[in-house]
């Protein structure tokens, strides 16, 4: 192991990119550093189908990932609404006895 937790190599060569990662296997395990390989690959990969595109425009998350994203935000806002809605019942339920 290096001198940080996480050390991320990119070499170009003449048969393209070689990269290189090197981890402190106490703090991520393999399933980790695959996800990250495969965002950081995902991002190279939105940045040469686009390369005028705004950073926050850039992709690195995959289909997959994206839905389950997609999903929790669905999930979170739907959570949002009957807290909200809760609320209200209570509000005008104590409007009532005011």
């Amino acid at each position: 192991m290096g001198r940080f937790e996480l050390t991320v190599w990119v070499v170009e060569t003449s048969a393209g990119m070689r990269v290189r990662w090197s981890y402190n296997t106490d703090l991520f395990d393999d399933s980790r550093i695959e996800r990250m390989q495969s965002h950081y690959e995902m991002l190279l990969q939105s940045i040469v189908a686009d390369p005028e595109q705004r950073i926050n425009s850039l992709n690195s998350l995959t289909d997959a990932e994206r839905a389950l994203q997609a999903a929790a935000l669905d999930v979170q806002e739907e959570a949002s609404l009957m807290t909200l809605m809760n609320a209200r019942r209570r509000l005008q339920a104590n409007a009532q006895y005011d």
